[in-house]
């Protein structure tokens, strides 16, 4: 019993640690004249995405640029990547697409990953497919 609550305790802690730095963040732009990420997302159309072995960081930094460019820094994407257990560490994303919604980008690179995306207010959560089982 003193174990199952030291580790739960442990688990608090790394997470709080893992989640206080980015209160401080300044916010970003996530969504289009009030409409939310989600939607937003919809609306902006990628003319080309050319994404050979990045890591999921990678092809969402990548993504995240091209969103931006397109919507005049109108819509940044706040992307977190929730893995506590490194399941995404190996995994790479390869896609090769032409004139696409940004959302179905996202799509692609999460099922490419195993990984299952939540909208959140302010952020787009991405975490292992187990993970969001639990």
């Amino acid at each position: 019993m003193n174990c199952q609550k030291s580790n739960i305790f442990a688990a608090i802690i790394f997470t709080l640690c893992v989640s206080l730095p980015s209160l401080n963040a300044e916010p970003s732009k996530t969504n289009l004249n009030g409409i939310p990420t989600k939607f937003a997302l919809k609306k902006i159309i990628i003319p080309e995405v050319d994404f050979e072995l990045l890591t999921l960081h990678d092809s969402l930094q990548t993504l995240t640029a091209q969103i931006s460019h397109i919507s005049d820094k109108q819509v940044t994407p706040n992307f977190i990547i929730k893995d506590l257990n490194g399941d995404f560490d190996n995994r790479r994303v390869t896609l090769n697409l032409s004139n696409i919604p940004a959302h179905v980008v996202l799509q692609y690179i999460a099922d490419l990953v195993r990984g299952v995306i939540r909208y959140d207010r302010n952020a787009i959560v991405i975490s292992p497919l187990r993970a969001a089982r639990k």
